[in-house]
C-alpha cells in the first residue's frame, strides 16, 4: 500500500493508524489557477470578507457565536450535535421527520470517528470537511479479513462487544477511510450533499476559513509546522470554495505554514537563513540552528504580506513555529523556553505581538511554570495546569486588558474538577461544562456572562441536553 501522507502527530487527535493506499489520480483540479489578466483601468474594491478563523481539526467542534457544534461518538459513526445559544438547547443537527439518526440518510450522520471531520458554519449553512489523511482503497472483504487476523477483537474495548457490534464499528471506520477528501453541505431538513475532491488533496491540512473559503497546506512531514530536507521549496497550499466545493492550489513561501487567523488575514511562520537550506539531512539540521522564524501577516486572497516579528529558532519549540501559542483578543502570543536536559523545557517569558508588529512583554518570568494558555474567552484567556500525562485542569483566567489573574473556583455540578469553556456566544455569554459522568464525558452545559463567571458566579442558565 502506498502512503498518501506521513503520519501526522497532532496532540489531542486520536486516530487509528491504517494503511493509506490510493491509485494515482489523474483528474485535474476542480478550479485551475487562473491565468493572469490585465488590470482594469479603475480597480474595483473587493467585497468585504469575514475574518479568518482557525478550525479545530483535532476534535471537529465549531463555535460560530450563535451555536456550538460537536460530534458524539456512536457505534461505527459520529453524530453531529448543535447547542443553540439563544434557545439554550442541544439537539441533533437534523430536522428530518422520523429520522433515527443511525444511517447515512441523516444529515448529522458521519461514518467512522469524529477526529476525521472538521465542522465550519458559514451563514445559514453548516459544512463538514472530511479529512482523508488515511485514505484506503481496500475492499471491505480484504479490510475485514485483515482486522480479524490482527487480534484486535481480543483487546479492549472490542473484547466486550458482540460480533455484530464489532463488525458495525469497523464497517463504519472502513467506510470513512475509503471516502476521498470531500466537503459535505448539510441541510438539516433534507440531508447532506457531498462534493469529492481529487485524491491529491489527501495530504492537505485544511484548518482555516474566511467565511466563504477553506484554506489548507500540504503536510508531508510528522510535525505540522516543521519542514524536512527532502522538501524545502515553496509550500503547496490550497483553497476550497464552500459554496461550490471547487478547489485550486497555489504556493506559500519556502518552509511557510499557517498558524492561525489574525487581523483579517492569516498568521504564518517560515525559516529565515543567510543561505539557502541544504537538502542533506545533517547539513540541514545544522543550518536551522542559526535560523530565525519570521512571523508574517498574509492575506492569501491577495498575496499581501506584512512582516510582524522574527523569533529565535529553538530546539525546545515542539512545532518549530517560534514558540507560538495562539491568538487571543486580537494579539498573537509567544513564549520563550529554556531547555532542561533530560526533562523537556520550562517557560520563561510570555510576549504578545499586535497587528502593527508591536511587541509587549506579559510575563518575565512566568509566574507559575506549570501554567499554559488554553481556551480563548475573548477578553479572558483560560489558564490551565499542565498535568502532562493527564488532561488539562482549569486553573485561572488571565484578563488581557488588565493583566489580572483570577482563580477559577467554580466546581462541576456532577463529576469532579473545575468548570471548563466550550464556546462564546456573541452576546458575551460563555458555554461552559458544568457536569460530567464517571469517565469525564460531558453531561451538562451552562450559559453564563463572561464577566459574571470571572467574578466567581455560578448563576448559569442550564442547557437542555439531547437525550439520545
Amino acid at each position: 500500500m502506498k502512503n498518501c501522507i506521513s503520519i501526522i502527530l497532532i496532540a489531542a487527535m486520536t486516530l487509528t493508524l491504517t494503511a493509506c493506499t490510493a491509485a494515482p489520480d489523474p483528474a485535474p483540479l476542480a478550479t485551475p489557477t487562473p491565468e493572469p489578466t490585465a488590470a482594469p483601468a479603475a480597480p474595483t474594491p473587493a467585497p468585504a470578507a469575514a475574518d479568518f478563523y482557525t478550525l479545530k481539526s483535532y476534535d471537529g467542534s465549531f463555535d460560530d457565536g450563535t451555536a456550538y457544534y460537536e460530534f458524539e461518538q456512536r457505534l461505527g459513526y459520529a453524530l453531529l450535535l448543535k447547542t443553540d445559544y439563544a434557545a439554550a438547547v442541544q439537539s441533533v443537527c437534523c430536522a428530518v421527520p422520523g429520522c433515527g439518526h443511525d444511517t447515512d440518510a441523516c444529515p448529522a450522520y458521519f461514518p467512522g470517528r469524529p477526529g476525521r471531520y472538521t465542522v465550519v458554519a458559514a451563514g445559514d449553512t453548516v459544512y463538514v470537511w472530511h479529512i482523508a489523511y488515511f485514505y484506503d482503497d481496500q475492499s471491505w472483504d480484504d479490510y475485514w479479513a485483515e482486522k480479524l487476523a490482527s487480534g484486535v477483537r481480543d483487546r479492549e474495548p472490542f473484547d466486550t462487544m458482540t460480533d455484530a457490534e464489532f463488525e458495525a464499528e469497523y464497517r463504519g471506520i472502513w467506510t470513512e477511510q475509503s471516502t476521498p477528501p470531500c466537503l459535505y453541505a448539510i441541510d438539516p431538513a433534507a440531508g447532506k450533499t457531498r462534493t469529492d475532491l481529487p485524491l491529491t488533496y489527501c495530504d492537505y491540512n485544511v484548518d482555516v476559513c474566511d467565511g466563504s473559503t477553506l484554506y489548507g497546506e500540504r503536510v508531508t512531514i510528522p510535525y505540522r509546522t516543521q519542514v524536512s530536507p527532502g522538501r524545502i521549496g515553496p509550500t503547496p497550499a490550497c483553497r476550497i470554495d464552500l459554496a461550490t466545493g471547487q478547489a485550486e492550489t497555489f504556493v506559500l513561501e519556502p518552509t511557510e505554514h499557517y498558524l492561525a487567523g489574525f487581523d483579517g488575514a492569516l498568521l504564518t511562520c517560515r525559516y529565515v537563513t543567510d543561505a539557502p537550506l541544504p537538502t542533506d539531512a545533517e547539513q540541514y539540521a545544522a543550518a536551522i540552528q542559526s535560523a530565525t522564524v519570521e512571523i508574517d501577516r498574509l492575506d492569501p486572497r491577495t498575496g499581501a504580506r506584512t512582516g510582524l516579528t522574527e523569533r529565535p529558532y529553538s530546539d525546545a519549540d515542539y512545532e518549530k513555529n517560534g514558540c507560538f501559542i495562539g491568538v487571543y483578543n486580537g494579539k498573537a502570543y509567544f513564549e520563550e523556553r529554556e531547555i532542561i536536559p533530560g526533562s523537556g523545557f520550562r517557560r520563561t517569558v510570555l510576549t504578545t505581538v499586535d497587528a502593527a508588529g508591536r511587541t509587549e512583554t506579559v510575563w518575565d518570568p512566568w509566574p507559575q511554570a506549570e501554567w499554559v494558555l488554553g481556551d480563548d474567552g475573548g477578553r479572558y484567556i483560560w489558564l490551565y495546569r499542565d498535568n502532562y500525562n493527564t488532561s488539562y485542569a482549569a486553573l485561572a483566567l488571565l484578563d488581557t486588558e488588565t493583566g489580572q489573574i483570577t482563580p477559577v473556583t467554580q466546581a462541576l455540578q456532577t463529576g469532579s474538577g473545575a468548570v471548563s469553556l466550550r464556546g462564546k456566544a456573541r452576546d458575551g455569554r460563555w458555554l461552559v461544562v458544568i457536569g460530567t459522568d464517571s469517565v469525564g464525558r460531558t453531561t451538562d452545559y451552562g450559559l453564563i456572562d463572561a464577566d459574571q463567571f470571572a467574578a466567581g458566579s455560578t448563576d448559569w442558565q442550564p442547557v437542555a441536553m439531547w437525550q439520545g
